[in-house]
């Protein structure tokens, strides 16, 4: 570590970097491992900022939550201003996702508990988050099960300095603001708590109640639309979203303290609930009459009533609001008057909201990275290639229409976009074709039957070796089964058109007698020859063959030359770990078993 600070810090290497600051790397002075948020030097400079930011770091540091990213000091050195957390062994909600699909909804139930716990201790001492969702969730890898950690709450989320200071804009993505942040009403702890409820839906299902399309059409469905359930959704989890999601904050379900125990509760009646139908795009969403949510109540009280289970918790109140009204209404009408400017222009905001998460490990409290640009309409296609199929469309305006076609891909992430028409570049037409990866299913061909027209020896064997390395579910068939000179030997099988490819390799087994005798291999599909291997002793053939569509694969081999001692010859051609990969929900259900 180097470069000594004051209070006996020594920064290392950097974390992460966003629009108001830098994460870097730290050690304390009696041990100890953190992470510090540094504040741009021109807003270092702010004297009435860094004093709140100040006030700010001493009230949080007080809180000691299990899910919260802990504050631990203040740093002020020179024109460095910086906030001492905890450095979180972990990666974040986003990435977890992003590999996962779709979580289990005792776990989500499970990280909904965590995550509301800490919205909780925030709202206790009058601060809210207003930036929740899953790239400012890290999964603590330090604890088991992981435990969430809620980063990217008040400090550098809510720059903005009273009447006549600097501000920083804020930016949110549109997929999870709240009704009352587009309407330019009050935001309030309830703010927090629909977010929560569009974080529970996207982690339930892969894909949050409104995306797609531009930040202004999404905001226009958060006001005037309704979520509806996703496939697979448990009655007691739904329920639990459903009611976070109320357009009226005084209708949604709370407090936060309320709302982790009521989802901590249900984990175990969920711990046997399958995961929900993953999703590309949201079941199509209901309309409802245009109405403008109501204020939100005081933060101390009860926040709407309690659709599952349990009575509704007493009123409870706590402590003054340190963070003044005036401030809130500054900082949501920077938000909501970038909203109505660009909807008003026409233009459409970058959608953020579903970036890759930062990869440096480990990783500390999330920082903000979202920008604000103005783009014209969409008029050639955008690169999608690499990107996960979900924020492909969201990255699209809703007038274009999407389709999908799947292709075995093992050596990409499933649901990763591998190629589109039109290109990145070319003009679009309104339409747009994404072939995506997807993993595929495998059954290996010596558990499935073949025809009974055969014409040779044709045997499933365990295992069978060339060039001194083994195969396993090999298949051998026999060279020269009637003497000299090596007539046409074939097998046939009948895979029902339900696989895409065949991935083997083909060789002669090094126990033959007859090291000399060269082979040809040929494969046919209904009658179409699509393959021709020549082979030779001692080595091994790969061989791929496209089977979509196939209903009868046929295996024809036969010695090219005679063998030079036709009395014994008992060389044989082995099909090493011959594999069929199929795509879920294609491969005959009557399939055995494969075999390892």
């Amino acid at each position: 570590m180097e470069n000594p600070l004051r209070g006996g810090y020594r920064l290392g290497a950097a974390l992460g970097r966003g629009s108001t600051g830098s994460v870097v790397a730290a050690a304390g002075e009696q041990g100890g491992e953190f992470a510090i948020k540094v504040l741009r030097p021109e807003l270092a400079a702010d004297h009435e900022l860094v004093t709140r930011l100040m006030r700010e770091c001493v009230m949080l540091a007080r809180i000691r939550e299990p899910n919260l990213v802990g504050v631990h000091d203040c740093v002020v050195d020179g024109d460095f201003v910086g906030i001492v957390l905890d450095l979180v062994p972990g990666r974040s909600l986003r990435a977890h996702l992003a590999e996962a699909g779709t979580l289990l909804p005792a776990e989500v139930a499970r990280i909904g508990a965590g995550v509301a716990a800490a919205l909780a201790a925030l709202h206790r001492v009058g601060v809210l988050h207003l930036d929740l969702r899953p790239e400012n969730v890290l999964l603590d890898d330090a604890v088991t099960p992981k435990a969430p950690r809620v980063a990217g709450f008040g400090l550098f989320g809510l720059f903005v300095s009273s009447a006549g200071g600097s501000a920083v804009p804020i930016t949110r993505p549109a997929q999870y603001s709240a009704p009352e942040l587009i309407t330019e009403q009050p935001a309030g702890p309830a703010t927090d708590l629909y977010a929560l409820g569009i974080l529970l839906y996207e982690l339930v299902c892969g894909v949050v109640p409104f995306g797609g399309g531009t930040d202004y059409a999404v905001m226009r469905h958060q006001v005037h639309s309704a979520p509806r359930r996703p496939p697979g959704v448990p009655d007691l989890l739904w329920a639990v979203i459903e009611g976070l999601l109320a357009k009226d904050p005084a209708a949604r379900i709370g407090p936060a303290e309320s709302v982790a125990d009521l989802l901590g509760g249900m984990v175990g009646e969920l711990v046997n609930a399958p995961c929900a139908t993953r999703l590309t795009v949201p079941p199509e969403s209901t309309p409802i009459e245009p109405q403008r949510p109501s204020p939100p109540p005081d933060p101390g009280m009860y926040i709407g009533p309690m659709p599952v289970g349990g009575a509704v918790p007493k009123p409870r109140r706590r402590r003054a609001v340190l963070i003044t009204v005036a401030v809130l209404l500054v900082a949501i009408g920077v938000f909501a008057g970038w909203a109505l400017s660009g909807a008003g222009s026409g233009n459409a905001q970058s959608n953020p909201s579903n970036s890759p998460a930062p990869t440096v490990q480990p990783i500390a409290g999330s920082i903000d990275t979202q920008t604000t640009t103005t783009v014209p309409p969409m008029t050639t296609a955008p690169n999608l290639v690499g990107q996960q199929l979900a924020k492909a469309q969201d990255s699209l305006p809703n007038s274009i229409k999407v389709t999908t076609v799947d292709t075995i891909d093992a050596s990409q992430q499933d649901n990763t976009v591998v190629s589109q028409d039109p290109a990145a570049g070319q003009p679009l037409n309104g339409t747009m074709q994404l072939t995506v990866a997807r993993q595929p299913v495998t059954v290996y061909l010596d558990t499935l039957p073949t025809l009974g027209n055969n014409n040779g020896s044709w045997q499933d064997g365990d295992s069978g070796t060339v060039a001194g390395k083994t195969y396993t579910n090999a298949l051998l068939g026999r060279l020269d089964t009637g003497g000299c000179g090596g007539s046409p030997q074939y097998v046939e099988y009948d895979l029902g058109k339900g696989y895409r490819q065949l991935v083997t390799s083909v060789g002669i087994g090094d126990s033959g007698s007859d090291s000399s005798v060269p082979v040809n291999l040929e494969i046919f599909t209904d009658g179409r020859q699509v393959s021709t291997t020549s082979i030779s002793y001692g080595q091994m053939y790969p061989i791929k063959v496209d089977l979509s569509g196939v209903l009868r694969l046929r295996i024809e081999w036969q010695e090219v030359l005679p063998a030079t001692n036709c009395s014994d010859n008992t060389d044989e051609l082995v099909l090493g770990s011959a594999a069929l990969l199929g795509l879920p929900g294609e491969v005959p259900s009557d399939t055995p078993t494969p075999t390892n």
